[in-house]
């Protein structure tokens, strides 16, 4: 994660999420408002990624990358359709469930944040500097005049501590809180997740309920390892977690966090690629962790 550019893997989970959902089953899995914001996003990125958002339109262009990202790596697309699908449903069934308010680290593209805040939730995203740019300029241009969640700028490949003060102006540390960590301690040593999850541990009096996803890479065969990190340092990033499974529920519990809910890819199969006709595998290694302190 680099302060001065806009993350890549960042804008191509957007332009996945939006080249999946311009066909069903995925698009009857999200609301309009939510496949707009993608369609928005995808738009508005800089050139040449914003080529994607005519070119994703043809059919047989979503055919041939849905087929080459098969071969390359199996699961990765459903992956992503899957965890936009599931963080939103878990963030939904928190906020029925006595939670007040949001906080997304490393946002990205994500809709969460701007999804709750047009509903009156207090939200906040934090992210590094260009990215959380983009992003306040973004919902400035693209939805004048509605709730917008806060967003401030935090150097996590430099800055250690100091998330205190941005959660400060913008949430109420009483109230019961959801956290989203969507894609994001993979990028970060696990010193600084600790360090994180501490931080907000102490801050936070109320409940607090962290959704995130982890990869255990571990899991995957070397070669399709390989093609994972490759990917990613070919657009400029670098995945830094070395933690497997049990390793990442260790460190939960280490900081104050207790496992409430996991999903692995054989249930996201089960329960949502099956019963829709989906012939496309989850990504193996991919899990979505609920934990509460």
């Amino acid at each position: 994660m680099k302060p001065e550019q806009i993350s890549h893997t960042a804008a191509f989970i957007a332009i996945k999420f939006y080249g999946l959902t311009r066909t069903e089953p995925f698009r009857g899995w999200f609301e309009e408002d939510v496949i707009r914001f993608y369609e928005k996003i995808v738009h508005e990125l800089p050139r040449p990624l914003n080529g994607y958002y005519h070119s994703l339109k043809k059919s047989w262009v979503r055919k041939f990358f849905i087929v080459s990202e098969g071969l390359l790596l199996p699961g990765d697309l459903m992956h992503i359709i899957l965890r936009k699908y599931l963080v939103g449903r878990w963030v939904d069934e928190c906020l029925n469930d006595d939670f007040e308010q949001l906080l997304v680290l490393g946002a990205g593209f994500d809709h969460q944040a701007a999804r709750q805040a047009a509903r009156g939730i207090p939200s906040l995203e934090i992210d590094m500097p260009k990215m959380a740019a983009f992003k306040r300029n973004f919902l400035l241009q693209q939805y004048a005049g509605q709730p917008h969640p806060a967003i401030r700028q935090h150097d996590f490949s430099r800055e250690h501590g100091g998330l205190i003060q941005s959660l400060r102006e913008t949430l109420d540390n009483r109230r019961n809180t959801v956290v989203i960590a969507e894609g994001f301690f993979d990028y970060l040593r696990n010193e600084q997740t600790e360090d994180i999850l501490r931080e907000l541990g102490f801050w936070f009096k109320g409940r607090t309920t962290l959704i995130s996803t982890h990869f255990a890479l571990d899991e995957l065969p070397i070669i399709r390892r390989a093609v994972f990190k490759t990917g990613v340092a070919l657009v400029g990033e670098k995945i830094m977690s070395d933690l497997d499974k049990p390793g990442y529920l260790k460190l939960l519990r280490r900081v104050g966090f207790t496992k409430q809910d996991i999903m692995s890819p054989g249930d996201m199969e089960q329960e949502l690629l099956y019963p829709a006709g989906v012939n496309y595998p989850a990504m193996k290694g991919f899990y979505l962790i609920s934990a509460e302190a």
